[in-house]
């Protein structure tokens, strides 16, 4: 979702260094967390006892963005190609979050929606995209993911998806060590969907 739908990156990013002035802690490059959720590198940064209550303040921060959330370009081609049933989010945002962030994008909600909460280990692990293809009622193997970040690709190559990188998040060479290929933007991607198959033309 973001980074691939929807081009929140300066949002996120705002956020955590708004939520580490207030904490009193340093954060490492953007890159380190993008695609991982709160509740998996927050540990690495407060102590255990302040850890939700930390958890819900970066929250707060992020469900209520400060800058523009717009569409990644070549975003909304791909999403009118395809039908409401057959596509699903799957974030390492909470539930929250995302609402928030897909409203501000003016994007509505599929019906299979898979956020930072619904699993026990987010990505890189592959848990997120194995329960998003089984409420798809398809086979990991059968599904198309679009990733961002590091954390993300390694997640969707786990489950056994076919991962296409976009670049943007995460260094270029990092991102094409593990995605089956890596695309500029989605604009290098064209869909079709027919006859209850889904074709991609990409154009790098």
């Amino acid at each position: 979702m973001d980074g691939t739908l929807i081009d929140s990156a300066a949002a996120i990013e705002q956020a955590w260094k708004v939520w580490a002035d207030n904490a009193g802690v340093t954060m490492q490059a953007p890159s380190t967390y993008h695609g991982r959720t709160a509740r998996s590198f927050l540990p690495e940064l407060v102590s255990a006892d302040r850890l939700e209550a930390e958890l819900q303040a970066l929250a707060l921060l992020e469900e209520n963005p400060q800058t523009e959330i717009p569409l990644i370009a070549g975003a909304k081609q791909i999403l009118e190609a395809i039908p409401a049933d057959r596509w699903a989010i799957v974030t390492s945002s909470v539930q929250s979050v995302a609402l928030a962030r897909l409203s501000a994008a003016q994007i509505l909600t599929p019906a299979v929606f898979i956020t930072g909460g619904d699993v026990a280990k987010g990505k890189p692990a592959p848990h997120c995209y194995e329960l998003g293809a089984s409420c798809l009622g398809v086979a990991p193997a059968d599904c198309v993911a679009f990733e961002d970040s590091l954390a993300g690709v390694q997640s969707a190559q786990a489950a056994g998806c076919f991962c296409i990188a976009v670049e943007g998040t995460a260094d270029r060479s990092e991102l094409a060590r593990h995605a089956d290929i890596v695309v500029p933007t989605l604009e290098s991607v064209q869909v079709s969907y027919q006859d209850g198959q889904l074709h991609l033309q990409i154009h790098l």
